[in-house]
């Protein structure tokens, strides 16, 4: 638009305008995990486990691992895995460019921002009118 501004209304009428919209919902349903229907998988004969249901004993140590997807679970859990796995392969779709955050920001910078967005539980807080 000509005010290159973002205009965002709430269910119940609510409308904040600003100039960002970091939308930090997530991808990821707690209850209802997405698993994606792969040919094949019917007939593999090795163990599947989803990252959400994740169990402490499950024995991967020495064996061949392979995780589908690269998200911020994968990115956690694959280095820790990939410590005690004989091999591990990490399949994606698009790759993610992951940059480490550092522990203090400069105030007003786009990270302090972020930062204190995420504090408030994620809810979207307009930046600016």
């Amino acid at each position: 638009s000509d005010s290159a501004m973002w205009t965002l209304t709430t269910v119940s009428g609510r409308c904040f305008t600003s100039r960002y919209l970091m939308n930090c919902s997530g991808y990821f349903d707690l209850f209802d995990p997405h698993i994606p229907e792969i040919p094949g998988m019917s007939e593999f004969k090795g163990q599947v486990v989803h990252t959400h249901k994740w169990q402490e004993d499950i024995a991967y140590e020495g064996r061949n691992v392979i995780i589908v997807g690269s998200g911020a679970t994968a990115v956690t859990t694959a280095p820790a895995l990939a410590t005690k796995t004989k091999s591990l392969v990490l399949v994606q779709r698009s790759p993610s460019y992951i940059k480490e955050a550092p522990s203090h920001y400069p105030r007003w910078s786009l990270w302090w921002i972020a930062c204190r967005m995420v504090n408030v539980g994620g809810l979207l807080y307009f930046l600016g009118r």
